[in-house]
């Protein structure tokens, strides 16, 4: 069920690498199979990462790497494929992250839209001979733009089945369009930010103060209660201690039988295990899950906060 995200922010500094390579090797060790990855420096420190932790070819393991028309103009200004078309460009590219990943090698591609893209059917063209060309397995796009997409095909059959967006318990935008895409086509979803950002695991409150920046005052007491009253909202998910609220967060993503895999950032230690306990606590039911759902329906039609908040 779960993913691990591998990104400048949860990498930390190179004096994490230690602390790093234990937790992927833990991670796999528990059974974590898919593992994305960023553009840029941070992306290629990752790769190196995953190939000195897992050294010996394993196939069960799934690299999905982040590419935009930014990423690959970046690479053209070290001397990468310096005008060849979109498809050239690319596998130029995955070769360089194949070469930094042995004996693992990148099987998903999570296209990035960017406004100097080329035409989309330029672009998914491109994708398309990738694939079938055995340089990927497949490719990613984003939610948001996948249903534009799905919304203006005139034959669905040729959009990407493959979609990597948000979804946690505070963000449940994407349940209706991929409820109604999976009633019509397969589709599968890669979860993106299913802890909303820290809030549903309690690691918004230790970011360091630094973070905020020079001259930035802490949160008001009006923007706490901005931020977390429907946090505290969701309560009931973790009454009884049956399971965490982050715990019931993944819970929720796993529910829907659309949902692929689950990415998390890279976590603390005492942090994984958490997360990787979630499969073994009890499910959200359908009562609960509607309970939720309903929630989301109460506050976009601007309805009264929930009771017991001050």
């Amino acid at each position: 069920m779960l993913g691990l995200e591998l990104d400048g922010p949860t990498l930390g500094p190179p004096t994490n690498d230690d602390r790093n390579l234990a937790l992927l090797r833990a991670a796999r060790s528990a059974g974590v199979t898919t593992w994305a990855i960023a553009e840029g420096a941070a992306g290629a420190r990752a790769e190196r990462l995953i190939s000195a932790a897992l050294p010996a070819p394993d196939p069960e393991l799934v690299v999905i790497a982040r590419r935009s028309i930014r990423h690959l103009a970046s690479g053209e200004a070290r001397g990468a494929a310096a005008g060849s078309d979109l498809e050239a460009r690319l596998r130029s590219s995955l070769e360089e992250s194949n070469g930094r990943l042995s004996p693992h090698s990148v099987g998903l591609l999570e296209w990035r839209d960017d406004p100097a893209d080329p035409p989309e059917t330029e672009t998914a063209g491109a994708l398309d001979r990738l694939r079938s060309g055995g340089s990927i397995h497949d490719w990613l796009t984003s939610v948001p733009n996948a249903v534009e997409q799905w919304s203006n095909a005139t034959d669905e059959r040729v959009r990407p089945t493959l979609v990597v967006g948000p979804l946690s318990l505070l963000d449940r935008s994407a349940v209706a369009p991929l409820r109604a895409r999976a009633g019509r086509h397969p589709v599968g979803l890669f979860v993106r930010n299913p802890l909303a950002d820290g809030r549903l695991d309690g690691s918004r409150f230790e970011r360091p103060l630094a973070d905020r920046g020079p001259g930035v005052p802490p949160p008001t007491v009006r923007e706490l209660h901005r931020e977390f009253d429907s946090v505290l909202a969701l309560g009931f998910l973790s009454e009884g201690r049956r399971r965490t609220l982050a715990q019931s967060s993944l819970q929720f993503a796993a529910h829907w039988p659309w949902v692929c895999s689950i990415l998390v950032p890279l976590p603390r230690p005492e942090r994984l295990r958490e997360l990787l306990e979630a499969e073994t606590r009890p499910p959200l039911s359908d009562d609960e899950v509607a309970r939720v759902l309903q929630r989301s329906v109460v506050a976009a039609e601007g309805g009264p906060r929930p009771s017991g908040l001050k």
